[in-house]
């Protein structure tokens, strides 16, 4: 996943408005990192000092169940990453990096109205809640102990 810093992206631009180079093409703003979702929630769980309680749902089941996929970007089990060679070399691009900038942003998403897309947020607690429940019955009958949590169960996409 990637991602680009309000700053970098507004600095490109007022910096390159005129720039010969750069009028016309089409230039990836993206930070030099792609970090998976859960490496961000993790490190925004440690900026918040709280302790991500993350569940992985394998995605075909979620797909099953009718999952609605629109409400996040991030639900694809390969989401794209963009290369910014172009906006480096055409326009002078130099992304901050994202242990610099995730501290603010997550402070400004906190102490602000959460997101339309957050809508769906209660089915999905309800899903990972009927997950763990089940996992946990199938390590009760089966003598496992593993996957309870659901993390060691699988990943490739999740809530």
């Amino acid at each position: 996943m990637t991602f680009v810093y309000r700053d970098d992206a507004a600095a490109f631009i007022a910096a390159n408005l005129k720039n010969p180079a750069v009028v016309g093409e089409a230039i990836n703003l993206v930070q030099d990192e792609a970090p998976a979702v859960r490496e961000v929630v993790e490190e925004a769980a440690r900026i918040l000092g709280a302790t991500p309680d993350l569940i992985d749902i394998p995605l075909g089941l979620l797909r099953e169940i009718g999952f609605d996929f629109a409400a996040s970007p991030y639900s694809s089990p390969h989401p794209p990453v963009l290369a910014n060679g172009k906006a480096k070399v055409l326009g002078g691009f130099a992304p901050t990096p994202m242990a610099h900038w995730l501290p603010e942003v997550v402070r400004d998403a906190v102490a602000g109205e959460p997101p339309a897309d957050l809508a769906q947020r209660p089915r999905e607690r309800e899903i990972a809640r009927a997950y763990r429940e089940a996992a946990a019955g199938l390590a009760a009958r089966f003598g496992a102990g593993k996957g309870v949590r659901g993390d060691e169960v699988g990943s490739g996409g999740g809530i």
